[in-house]
């Protein structure tokens, strides 16, 4: 059985594992070389043990795991854009879980979080044009795409991203849409 909880401080070489992995088997094709064969663990471990070591107040992380494997998770801030509200910064489902509907319930999870901290607030997040998968899924869920852009990747290029926005959270919520 999946049970959902917040993170802790405890999780965060936990988290940044799924993390890194997620970046390994998902960017091969966005990512330098280098960073995912090098970097991308230590990297990821250094983000997750700062973002859990000293959280803000705007920081959500909840966890989906089974028994004591921590089978994903997703992130979310408050107040990231004007416009658009809050932004859910990760979601990461271990590849071997996809399809169980834990990142529909990830995602349900912040939305409740983020509606109960600011009734009135959106939620977007950044995807990887090349992740088509992760934009089906987020299509599939209610996502909006408003916006196509570029940023910088870590470990340097930069790749194309989409931004997906969901205008109400009660829907994503109630119905998963």
């Amino acid at each position: 059985m999946i049970i959902y909880q917040a993170a802790k401080t405890t999780d965060a070489a936990a988290i940044a594992q799924l993390h890194a992995l997620s970046w390994e088997q998902h960017y091969q094709d966005e990512f330098t070389q280098h960073y995912l064969e090098h970097e991308v663990r230590a990297d990821r471990l250094q983000v997750w043990t700062d973002r859990m070591k000293q959280p803000v107040a705007e920081q959500y992380v909840v966890l989906a795991k089974e028994g004591d494997e921590l089978c994903g998770f997703a992130c979310v801030y408050l107040n990231r854009d004007e416009t658009w509200g809050a932004l859910l910064d990760n979601l990461h489902v271990l590849q071997a879980h996809k399809g169980k509907g834990i990142g529909r319930k990830l995602m349900q999870a912040a939305a409740q979080w983020v509606l109960a901290e600011q009734p009135d607030s959106m939620m977007y997040l950044w995807v990887l044009a090349s992740n088509e998968g992760a934009s089906t899924f987020y299509q599939q869920i209610g996502g909006e795409r408003v916006e196509k852009t570029r940023m910088d990747n870590p470990g340097g290029g930069s790749s194309s991203v989409l931004r997906y926005v969901w205008s109400d959270l009660n829907r994503l919520i109630n119905t998963g849409r």
